[in-house]
């Protein structure tokens, strides 16, 4: 999946010095500012997420966000080990058959969870299924869908609504378009808003549904980086991302107290197919900026164990982040 090409100094670190930053007590997981210096991102849950905003004093909503910032909210205690005897439940991953998908469905089948696949591609789906069966003695469904096409949507969103073993979500599947808006053609800005908003919206409800009943569960949505810049990619890619992000926090508001775990992933520039089913080409003079799909997706899921709304696995001083965000709610009163 994402993502996407900005400019800016980047640096980048491995996953072995991303464990000793976390080991010395840094907030943020794996550093690098892909494509611009994007602003940081990391939100940890609030403990006000069930009171509705309009009710909440505006000065005390800006204390308790500047509290949780300072506080880290730990929500579990980190990785579970792997095990063969599945108490993980089922993670449904869309766009399950390369790239940061991919790299999802095997890193939750080393914690425990048993997989369904979803992508298109069967024959790269029933290889994954297979080798991640093997090697890691869980069950991995392959559930092939087209999740541009508004009845395929249907069916994998009453499978989330239906199958109580499905404990998490993650939205990955989506595409991008090369050239501007005004150079883009009006059907495939179309099927980019239908994989990357509709078929998200829907299938984020359907869990939601399901995972506030059964007062437990988790939905990632991945985004990107562009949506905090969009001034520097497509309009309608970038858009589309920035509804990713609202709706998650959005999201994290209405269920957020039920048991239910939220989290947007804004990856960076991420080496991935994505490129070259848009259109795109990764230059190499834009190696020291560019994040692997497993060092991407590790730091998000470490975000996502310590509770975090929001990730950045690109950005290298959260800080910045946390500026952002205490800056947006200082404007609350006046809008």
């Amino acid at each position: 999946k994402d993502d996407c090409p900005l400019s800016g100094q980047v640096r980048r670190r491995n996953r072995a010095q991303a464990d000793l930053l976390i080991d010395r007590g840094a907030d943020r997981r794996v550093g690098a500012t892909s494509s611009a210096s994007i602003p940081p991102c990391k939100q940890s849950h609030s403990k006000q997420a069930g009171v509705p905003p309009a009710l909440l004093n505006y000065n005390q909503h800006i204390t308790s966000i500047t509290t949780v910032i300072q506080k880290r909210v730990d929500l579990s205690p980190g990785a579970p080990e792997m095990s063969t005897a599945n108490n993980m439940g089922t993670a449904l991953v869309t766009g399950a058959s390369s790239g940061i998908g991919a790299t999802y469905a095997e890193r939750l089948a080393e914690r425990g969870y048993n997989l369904l696949l979803v992508a298109r591609d069967e024959q790269r789906l029933q290889r994954s299924s297979q080798r991640l069966q093997e090697r890691f003695g869980v069950t991995a469904e392959v559930l092939i869908a087209d999740l541009s096409e508004a009845i395929e949507i249907e069916r994998v969103a009453q499978r989330l609504r239906r199958d109580h073993q499905i404990s998490l979500l993650v939205n990955n599947a989506g595409v991008a378009l090369s050239g501007s808006m005004a150079e883009s053609d009006r059907h495939s800005i179309a099927a980019l808003l239908q994989l990357n908003v509709l078929a998200l919206t829907l299938l984020s409800s359907a869990a939601a549904v399901n995972f506030s009943i059964a007062g437990r569960g988790g939905i990632i949505n991945l985004g990107s980086v562009t949506s905090l810049l969009p001034e520097r990619f497509n309009a309608v890619y970038a858009a589309s991302k920035a509804y990713v992000l609202s709706l998650t926090q959005s999201l994290h508001a209405e269920i957020g107290d039920r048991g239910v775990r939220v989290q947007a992933v804004l990856p960076g520039m991420t080496r991935t197919e994505i490129w070259q089913r848009s259109g795109m080409t990764l230059d190499s003079s834009f190696d020291h900026m560019i994040m692997e799909a497993g060092d991407m997706v590790d730091a998000a899921l470490r975000g996502f164990d310590e509770g975090e709304l929001v990730t950045i696995p690109s950005l290298p001083d959260s800080a910045d982040w946390q500026n952002l965000l205490q800056a947006r709610m200082q404007l609350a009163p006046n809008l």
